[in-house]
């Protein structure tokens, strides 16, 4: 619901309401064996029921208390029927165009997520488990370089805390991070909230709007995402790649063709090395999870190149495209895996060079 007492501000409310209907069942017919070594029994769990309601409701308030500043205090209040926890999340924003081309940006805020589903259904009592909670900082300037170009730049500072994560006494995949979880992991052990983590860094933003038939965007960030394990010991989280860089540009010749391209580069990603000698021994793959992502995958970059031709009917359009993947054919880890029959390392690798041909129907 939307309403405006003035010409200064603007009140905005809202409601929702969802019943998730969940059911699970887990059957666990031989042991496993987790990645740290440790052996989970034969287990069974039939039809395990974790249905319940999660609802919300917001305002927003929208001050302009000068031609040039805009702000937002907002406040959301939600309920898990889930873990039965309500939580109260207070927002506020700010924007001020210094001049025509120049405005800066600035926000705060406490936002959560809720325990999932399947998590609740491994064992009863992870319903005691809180939702987990993480404080957003972020700032950012805005400047028009032309009239179709524009250039942002935008810090961020994000805490979590209230994570579940193993008890060292019961962990039976090593200090991993849960959130992150990579290995399809059934069993952790028991869960408390004493978990924490951090993300922060900076991004900027070059975009230009079609103009002259052309159109692009510069885009890339550098950050660090870390947490701190059980142990006390701070470490990357699986998806720290540290650097992210991407360029996209179009041209449209005329009305009927568009020819496009992307380069995008993701930093080196960590990953926990697999331990040979425990891995023959156990017949299985076992990780190192005494120094859980201390190892990196190479870097990945790829180049995509994309051509259209439409052909426009009365009521309807018809496009037909060639693409090409890895245009370049880098070899771009995914990550290493355990052989079984060979009882060795395996590169798990992304796609090669990929052509692709398509038609879209439009009406």
């Amino acid at each position: 619901t939307f309403f405006q007492p003035g010409s200064v501000a603007n009140i905005e409310l809202g409601f929702n309401y969802d019943y998730h209907f969940d059911n699970f069942s887990l059957q666990l017919l031989v042991p496993d064996t987790t990645i740290s070594g440790v052996i989970i029994p034969v287990e069974t769990r039939d039809n395990v029921d974790v249905s319940g309601a999660r609802m919300g409701a917001f305002a927003s308030l929208t001050l302009k208390p000068a031609a040039r500043l805009t702000t937002v205090f907002g406040i959301r209040g939600s309920y898990s029927g889930f873990n039965e926890q309500t939580v109260i999340e207070p927002r506020f924003s700010l924007s001020y165009q210094f001049t025509s081309r120049l405005t800066l940006n600035g926000s705060a805020g406490i936002f959560h997520q809720g325990v999932s589903n399947y998590l609740i259904s491994r064992d009863e009592q992870f319903r005691n488990l809180r939702d987990l909670q993480s404080r957003h900082i972020i700032a950012g300037v805005e400047y028009l370089l032309t009239p179709d170009t524009r250039l942002s730049l935008e810090f961020f500072d994000k805490d979590y805390s209230d994570i579940p994560e193993p008890t060292p006494a019961t962990a039976t995949r090593g200090p991993l991070y849960l959130p992150d979880d990579r290995f399809g992991a059934s069993n952790w052990g028991l869960l408390t909230n004493n978990g924490t983590a951090y993300a922060r860094g900076v991004e900027f933003l070059i975009q230009k709007k079609m103009a002259v038939n052309f159109y692009g965007m510069i885009s890339g960030s550098y950050f660090r995402s870390r947490y701190e394990d059980f142990n006390g010991v701070t470490r990357d989280r699986d998806y720290d790649n540290r650097v992210l860089f991407s360029v996209i540009g179009g041209y449209h010749p005329n009305k009927k063709w568009e020819l496009s391209v992307r380069w995008t580069y993701l930093g080196a990603r960590p990953y926990t090395e697999i331990d040979v000698a425990a891995s023959l021994a156990a017949g299985t793959e076992i990780r190192k999870t005494d120094a859980v992502n201390e190892a990196s995958l190479p870097a990945y970059h790829a180049l995509f190149l994309r051509a259209d031709r439409r052909f426009n009917f009365r009521n309807a359009t018809i496009v037909l495209y060639t693409s090409i993947w890895n245009a370049y054919n880098r070899t771009n880890l995914d990550e290493y895996a355990w052989s079984q029959t060979k009882r060795e390392i395996l590169e798990v690798k992304q796609f090669s060079l990929l052509p692709i041909f398509g038609l879209e129907y439009e009406f």
